[in-house]
């Protein structure tokens, strides 16, 4: 999943206000198909962002380097082990706020947009009820080589 969170949450026991600061306001959770080309746009778009970074999932790769120009800055980007291919459709879900194009982002592209009936918050609270117990995964899934 794609989605940019306002805080981290803190060791110990996770109160539903933890995760509303987390994600304070009410974006639903979407998903659909978009073109490798596009996708890498937006993840070059996001690699540009000088106040943080998306949240992508465990089967994402990207690298970048911010010392590069603008637009210029990935530097490796899989998903699943392999490079993401131009033309391929993924699908990804995210919230609607980057979904609809906010942020600057341009996920507008997507075909096959489907709604998934809840809002990020409570996805996450949800998440967090069937796993119990959380571990922090300190990948790093997106990495600026040049620090």
């Amino acid at each position: 999943m794609l989605a940019a969170s306002r805080t981290e949450l803190p060791k110990g026991n996770i109160t539903y206000g933890d995760v509303l600061s987390m994600y304070p306001f009410t974006n639903d959770v979407m998903s659909m198909e978009i073109s490798g080309k596009d996708l890498k746009s937006i993840m070059s778009h996001a690699a540009d962002l000088k106040n943080g970074m998306l949240h992508v999932s465990k089967t994402v790769q990207f690298k970048y380097d911010s010392t590069k120009p603008l637009g210029q800055r990935i530097v490796e980007f899989d998903i699943k082990g392999k490079p993401v291919e131009d033309n391929k459709l993924y699908t990804v879900a995210l919230d609607s706020f980057i979904g609809k194009g906010g942020g600057g982002f341009t996920f507008t592209k997507g075909k096959n947009i489907k709604y998934i009936g809840i809002q990020t918050a409570p996805a996450l609270v949800n998440y967090m009820k069937q796993v119990n117990n959380i571990q922090p995964d300190h990948t790093m899934r997106v990495d600026d080589i040049s620090k």
